[in-house]
């Protein structure tokens, strides 16, 4: 298992596609992200797993801050 310091999810995309990579080292992550969407590439050290990889549409993401205005990370309103 990684330790929780190591545990990241790092979510990387550019302007010019549309597509969107999620990796996260967190399980508690990588189980919610599994719910709607398969894993990519599932990374492993010792045959332990330590990472997930997702490819996404960046439509399918938003960042609210709290009492904020939302970011569409794909353009959309």
């Amino acid at each position: 298992m990684v330790p929780k310091f190591e545990q990241e999810t790092v979510i990387r995309f550019a302007e010019d596609t549309d597509e969107m990579i999620v990796y996260t080292a967190s399980k508690r992550v990588a189980n919610w992200l599994m719910k709607e969407y398969k894993p990519t590439k599932v990374f492993k050290s010792e045959g332990k797993i330590t990472g997930w990889e997702f490819n996404l549409n960046k439509k399918e993401i938003r960042i609210k801050p709290k009492g904020g205005r939302a970011l569409n990370i794909g353009g959309q309103r």
